[in-house]
């Protein structure tokens, strides 16, 4: 019998996986100009796609220009063209997932964080800098 706390652990560790996959998805359709169908057809393993995978990919997809947007208009001291494609697209789940408003906006912003510590490029952490600061400022945005 599972504790409380592995409960918990395992909870996570599959909304992390979710967002990873969808992370991937994405990147997959953003890099190679695939559609999401053409993306899920050309997959091996798709045991780790599910309905909520799907839901955030369609959300970024289906409200592209309304996250791109709130994304530069908090975006400071950069364009959104100069950030990697990577750390564009972890932005982009984020804000999403905040848009569908299941999950605290705190837990969000700290799970785009975990993911672009292991995804982003550079040592110094500066696109975590960059992508903390933005999903910040666009949850205030998104609460007012």
């Amino acid at each position: 019998m599972k504790t409380e706390h592995e409960k918990k652990e395992n909870m996570i560790t599959a909304r992390r996986q979710n967002r990873i996959t969808a992370l991937e998805l994405l990147y997959e359709i953003e890099m190679s100009g695939k559609t999401l169908d053409e993306a899920l057809k050309s997959k091996d393993d798709v045991s780790k796609i599910n309905e909520t995978v799907l839901e955030y990919v369609n959300k970024v997809l289906d409200s592209n220009l309304e996250i791109t947007g709130l994304i530069e208009e908090n975006l400071t001291n950069y364009r959104l063209s100069r950030l990697n494609t990577l750390d564009v697209i972890i932005l982009k789940g984020a804000v999403a997932e905040m848009l569908i408003d299941r999950i605290p906006h705190p837990i969000v912003i700290d799970e785009a964080l975990e993911i672009a510590k292991i995804y982003t490029q550079g040592d110094d952490y500066n696109s975590v800098k960059i992508i903390n600061s933005v999903l910040d400022k666009v949850s205030k945005v998104l609460k007012k």
